[in-house]
């Protein structure tokens, strides 16, 4: 076995350890997306050998560390659902923070909900447990001193996205009511735009923006100047999230749903992709809403077939690990594949070992 270092071979943190960061760095109780491990080959993609190599890795990294998806798991998420254990820890999360007693940590762990929710696929649900969050969230700063600009952000967004949200003054405070008639005015005398969206040959996509929809491609919008997040649907396919800004101009954006036309769930789960397009499975990563992702795959070299595991940081958008064995008559040898799985859980197994750059 030998390690793949890109960088002359500089030590890169392991899959234990970026999670345990990703673990202590995000203050939401639901914890980060986790690590999948995906199966990748050129179309029309994993051949059942690299299925079950795949899989066999992917058994020994989840007895070796936490957070390992498994593949039904996977599988959801490429069926575009957000998944009943996600979305009931979202509301668990913000059970917690609405019933702190302490308004700044109230307002850290809201922030962290609306963050986590607005990485899930777009659906009524989601909309309405990010409306609640950041209702709450406007109504907690607007109580706290020195919150005020923030509270007039998160008032404006939410008016942006849920225009008839109700608030009432024995409910919410009459300094949030005030603040909500204010930010209506603010927004009616907005400059409009247009926002032409398509989906190429997909016609007949679904619109979202910034989790609402609204209508169905080709449209165009009519949207009060600011900045948008465009996503879209059509069947169980997703696109990737395009940001718009809307300043002095009307914009047109295409609906890019090539990352997940690439995604095979009954192939690994796995990939149908170039290995070397590393930009495309980071990508595939995030519309997985992953933070790691071990790429597994065959490599062929003077007649010598290799199995190759690439870990990528899809935060950072690099490959961060690697390592490869040889397969002899088609197989690695149970030890080789348990020092595959040391190595990419624990870099300080690959000293001594030549380093080689991704191919």
């Amino acid at each position: 076995m030998r390690s793949l270092h890109g960088g002359g071979g500089s030590r890169e943190p392991g899959l234990a350890f970026l999670f345990a960061a990703a673990l202590a760095a995000a203050p939401l109780a639901a914890r980060p997306e986790g690590i999948g491990v995906l199966a990748v080959a050129p179309t029309p993609g994993p051949t059942p050998h690299l299925v079950e190599l795949t899989g066999r890795l992917r058994q020994l990294l989840a007895e070796r560390a936490p957070g390992i998806l498994e593949p039904e798991h996977l599988r959801a998420r490429m069926a575009g659902q957000a998944g009943g254990s996600a979305l009931t820890a979202t509301d668990r999360a913000y059970s917690a923070a609405a019933a702190s007693g302490d308004p700044r940590r109230a307002i850290e762990g809201l922030n962290a909900v609306i963050r986590e929710l607005e990485s899930f696929p777009d659906s009524e649900e989601t909309l309405r447990q990010w409306t609640r969050a950041t209702l709450r969230l406007a109504q907690l700063e607007s109580q706290l001193e020195g919150h005020e600009e923030q509270a007039r952000s998160t008032v404006e967004r939410l008016l942006r996205v849920a225009p008839f949200t109700p608030v009432r003054r024995d409910t919410h405070g009459p300094v949030l009511v005030d603040q909500f008639e204010a930010a209506k005015q603010r927004l009616a005398g907005l400059p409009r735009y247009y926002l032409r969206v398509s989906s190429g040959l997909r016609t007949g996509a679904r619109i979202y923006v910034s989790g609402r929809e609204a209508g169905t491609t080709p449209a165009t919008l009519t949207l009060a100047r600011g900045r948008y997040r465009i996503t879209g649907s059509h069947g169980p396919l997703r696109s990737m999230p395009v940001e718009v800004e809307l300043q002095d101009k009307g914009k047109a954006v295409e609906l890019d749903f090539g990352v997940a036309e690439t995604l095979r769930p009954a192939q690994g789960p796995g990939l149908a992709v170039e290995p070397r397009d590393h930009l495309k499975i980071i990508d595939a990563g995030r519309l997985l809403r992953l933070d790691t992702v071990v790429a597994v795959q065959l490599l062929e070299e003077a007649g010598v077939t290799y199995l190759l595991a690439v870990a990528y940081d899809t935060r950072a958008g690099a490959a961060k690990l690697d390592g490869i064995v040889r397969l002899r008559k088609g197989a690695p040898s149970p030890r080789a594949m348990e020092a595959l799985a040391e190595l990419l859980l624990t870099p300080d197994a690959a000293r001594g070992l030549s380093p080689r750059a991704l191919p």
